[in-house]
Parts: structure tokens; sequence; C-alpha cells
């Protein structure tokens, strides 16, 4: 039932984070590959064709998930747990470009979008960055360490939804 469940929590987070594209009425559709040899951005259409396919800079592999994805506006969030960092993409038309790593303080299990700040929950550590315009700095401007024992999986899939 345990292996079950988890691999149910696993197809649920390939699914989507569906991001309204600013250039007009299209929406993307976009997860992560969580592959540790490698972790991609896939961007699908509507129709379940796939539009790109972008490498983030880091590795994936995330146990129990397929990884963390938060999108706000025209910009994406996606952890790569395997080398402890976030890769932010922006989004234009129907195409994603990385725009920027972000070293984290922990294996992050998932990432959020504030007003102006980036927010990485992590397996030791949650972490916040300063969000100027579309660039993040790259050190913490605050981080506090998990009460109880780290994380060694993430908890179950979030996910986000935009809409105009």
């Amino acid at each position: 039932m345990k292996n079950r469940l988890a691999l149910i929590f696993a197809l649920i987070t390939v699914l989507l984070v569906a991001v309204p594209a600013l250039a007009g009425a299209t929406t993307l559709v976009i997860t992560s590959s969580n592959s540790a040899l490698g972790n991609r951005l896939l961007v699908y259409d509507t129709s379940g064709t796939l539009l790109q396919s972008v490498a983030t800079g880091g590795l994936g592999g995330v146990t129990g998930n397929a990884g963390g994805i938060a999108a706000s506006d025209d910009r994406v969030g996606v952890v790569n747990f395997g080398s402890q960092s976030v890769s932010l993409f922006d989004v234009g038309g129907s195409s994603v470009q990385l725009r920027q790593v972000v070293t984290t303080l922990s294996r992050p299990v998932s990432v959020a979008f504030g007003k102006d700040h980036l927010y990485v929950p992590g397996t030791q550590f949650v972490e916040s960055h300063r969000i100027s315009g579309h660039d993040v700095d790259d050190a913490a401007d605050g981080f506090t360490a998990w009460l109880g024992p780290p994380l060694t999986s993430p908890s179950p899939p979030v996910v986000t939804h935009l809409s105009d």
C-alpha cells in the first residue's frame, strides 16, 4: 500500500503547473523530468504536445515526488534536488528560457514565489531569497532550520494553477 501511494504521488506530480502566457491566450503545461542525470523543464500545450525541453542546469532525484515547481506571472521556478539548487525561467509566448540558477542551503524539495521573495523549503532549512525585478539574490536573506529531523523525502505534491 505504501509503495502504491508513493507511485500515485509520483504520477500526480507529473501533472502540471498551468501557466498563462503573457503574449495572449496560450496556456502552457509545465513539469520537470526530475532526472538525477540531468533535470529538464518540459513545456506542453494543452493538447499534450511537447513544445520544449530545456535543461535546468541541475540534477533532479527527489524520491517519492517528481519535483517542485512554482509559477508567478511570467516566471517559473523548479527545484534541482540532486544539485542543491533552484532554476528560474522566463516564460514568453509558448516558450521558456533559463534565466538563473540559485544555489540553496540544503537540498530543495519545494519552491514558492512571494510578493518580493522566493521561498525554498529544503531537507534541512527553509530559506528566502529577495526578488528584484526578474532577478533573485543568490544569497539567502533569511533561513530557519527544521525543528524536527531532516526531511528525507518531500511532502505530497502541490499543483499550482495560475489564471488571468
